[in-house]
């Protein structure tokens, strides 16, 4: 994934800031990564240009919890929902960036928490980021492939995405939901990004934006 011009100290100002109000919402199972609360902390610590409100809602159902950080924004009347999953770590800047980016839906990318992408038999880090084969289904992005600049995609990670609150004027309730298509799985960040495209707003990737997926491992 490309890097960007950006370090912990850059300092992001817009007008695209001025107008927004955004609830960062936090779908948690009960536990949270250390590294994704020092990652918050330092986010708001930092300050915004534009007024912040933060969120935490807990059960085991994780597609559940986000739908309800939805209602959640709705009555705190912010105009944006960033939603973080409790296992992502971030630069201070990362929030903000998503902002100025002023789209409808957009998002950073992050790697599946295997050595072993799940349509290749190479191993080596992988995308969750979805582009589209020529028939029009989707496909895991490669390193290799990867753009430097922000792009459309089939669908990125809800773990760590910006949405709009009109957005989900558009599109029908349940807004994320694991689904069992026959023998396939299609999980909650396709199923919602799919929505999303089908009510003609496109889906961005910010490979500028990087965070990474903290995953457990057996020594």
């Amino acid at each position: 994934m490309a890097g960007g011009g950006f370090n912990e100290s850059s300092t992001i100002l817009s007008r695209h800031l001025l107008d927004k109000v955004i609830m960062i919402g936090i779908p948690s199972s009960g536990s949270m990564r250390d590294g994704t609360v020092e990652s918050i902390f330092n986010t708001l610590r930092g300050g915004f240009t534009c007024p912040t409100i933060l969120k935490i809602r807990s059960s085991p159902y994780i597609e559940y919890n986000q739908m309800c950080l939805v209602k959640l924004a709705r009555e705190n009347k912010a105009t944006h929902l960033m939603l973080i999953e409790t296992d992502n770590v971030f630069p201070p800047w990362a929030i903000e960036q998503l902002v100025d980016d002023d789209l409808m839906v957009v998002g950073a990318s992050y790697n599946f928490k295997t050595l072993h992408p799940p349509d290749s038999k190479k191993e080596g880090v992988a995308p969750l980021v979805k582009l589209w084969n020529e028939d029009g289904t989707p496909r895991n992005i490669t390193m290799e492939e990867f753009p430097s600049s922000l792009f459309k995609a089939y669908s990125i990670p809800v773990g760590f995405i910006l949405v709009d609150m009109k957005v989900f004027d558009l599109i029908s309730y349940p807004y994320f939901m694991n689904v069992w298509e026959g023998e396939g799985f299609k999980g909650g960040d396709v199923y919602f990004c799919e929505n999303v495209r089908k009510a003609g707003i496109d889906v961005w990737c910010d490979p500028n934006v990087l965070v990474g997926h903290v995953g457990s491992y057996t020594y």
